[in-house]
């Protein structure tokens, strides 16, 4: 079930995204591709090289050229990749993803693939306030789509020194690039809601984990996987009952100023980010979107270089990004934070409870349903 209208007072715009709702999938066959074989690159070949960084304030002109670099050396990386796996790859290209895959360009796979990563990328827009021309991945976002469990396990093991990739999502992340088994798996919203903010329209400025986290939650929410999991009502109930339980100990201030989390806490803080940025949407997109703006303009502080392995560097500017970003929260909702704080846990707790009761509502018609037809089938004399 999609989040209850009567959780918050404050009326969301029109086109707020809302999860529960999409556009049913066309068929495969009507995606069109364009493809190309990768040539073989030598044995032996240098592995991928990390993105170059893109210094604060860099020329339009210099950024382009930096981006264009590290888009070859993607290319470059995946020539060397088949290489290794004594394999030709498909590759797809456009101006947001570089999609290598060791399927046909024709297959239902691959069309599968690109069908769903365009569905995604105008879910993205909506939530994070761009057009649909917005440069989200500068750098382009690469995938790799693999056709068989062997040749996956095999490819994680001789490309990305990882001994078994197995996992429920059929799918990991290992440095710039995501490996895919299944073109429809649950990873592929998370990867590309986690990734969206990151160089918006080219900036590098940084963005704390419970933004691009709760992005990611609500893409995947609004994705035909997550609406089959129900994820949107099941993460608020679980958010909800996070609330409860911790009360006057969790602060919003825990989420905001908190840079990173262990993957213990990775189901609590998902299911926080998601009930945070879904209230702030609701409570006004315009100033959602103000503050994403906010967040990657020239006016944020910059980040260490992405070489920088300094923790005293990065200390350093995040504690002025914390600073910087709790300023914008409350400039761009024209509230306080402790406002926001008990008003984010009432909307989680009433929308929690609001999808309760219809979740009740539903089961009580389906019991009614099944008594219905049970008289039916006994007949007016109950023989």
């Amino acid at each position: 079930p999609g989040a209850p209208a009567s959780a918050e007072t404050d009326k969301p715009a029109s086109n707020a995204a809302e999860p529960g709702k999409s556009t049913p999938a066309p068929p495969p066959e009507e995606t069109e591709v364009t493809a190309k074989k990768v040539p073989a690159q030598a044995p032996g070949s240098p592995p991928e090289t990390p993105p170059a960084s893109t210094p604060a304030g860099a020329k339009p002109g210099a950024q382009a050229e930096a981006f264009t670099a590290e888009i070859e050396k993607k290319k470059a990386w995946a020539k060397a990749a088949s290489e290794k796996i004594q394999a030709a790859f498909f590759t797809y290209e456009d101006n947001d993803f570089l999609v290598h895959s060791t399927l046909p360009a024709s297959s239902r796979e691959m069309k599968l693939l690109l069908f769903n990563l365009k569905g995604l990328k105008k879910t993205i827009a909506v939530v994070i306030g761009v057009s649909g021309s917005a440069r989200i991945w500068p750098d382009k976002l690469q995938l790799v789509l693999l056709k068989s469990e062997p040749e996956y396990e095999r490819f994680a093991n001789m490309v990305d020194a990882i001994q078994s990739a197995k996992n429920p999502e059929g799918a990991y992340t290992s440095g710039s690039h995501s490996v895919l088994l299944s073109p429809d798996s649950d990873a592929l919203a998370r990867i590309l809601g986690e990734t969206a903010l990151r160089r918006l329209n080219g900036s590098e400025k940084w963005v704390a984990w419970w933004l691009e986290q709760g992005v990611a939650e609500l893409v995947f929410a609004q994705s035909p996987a997550g609406q089959k999991k129900e994820h949107y009502a099941n993460t608020i109930k679980y958010a909800a009952d996070v609330i409860k339980a911790e009360g006057e100990t969790l602060k919003i201030f825990n989420l905001l100023e908190t840079p990173s989390y262990k993957d213990k806490d990775s189901t609590r803080n998902r299911a926080l980010a998601l009930s945070l940025v879904h209230f702030l949407l609701k409570k006004s997109q315009g100033g959602f979107h103000d503050l994403i703006k906010t967040l990657k303009s020239d006016a944020a502080p910059a980040p260490p270089p992405a070489d920088s392995k300094s923790k005293e560097e990065f200390n350093a500017f995040h504690l002025s990004y914390i600073s910087f970003q709790e300023k914008a929260i409350e400039s761009s909702f024209r509230m306080s934070l402790s406002a926001i704080q008990e008003r984010w846990k009432a909307f989680t707790l009433q929308s929690a409870e609001a999808i309760k009761a219809q979740e009740t509502a539903e089961e009580k018609k389906k019991q009614q349903q099944q008594q219905d037809q049970n008289k039916a089938k006994k007949g007016p004399s109950g023989s």
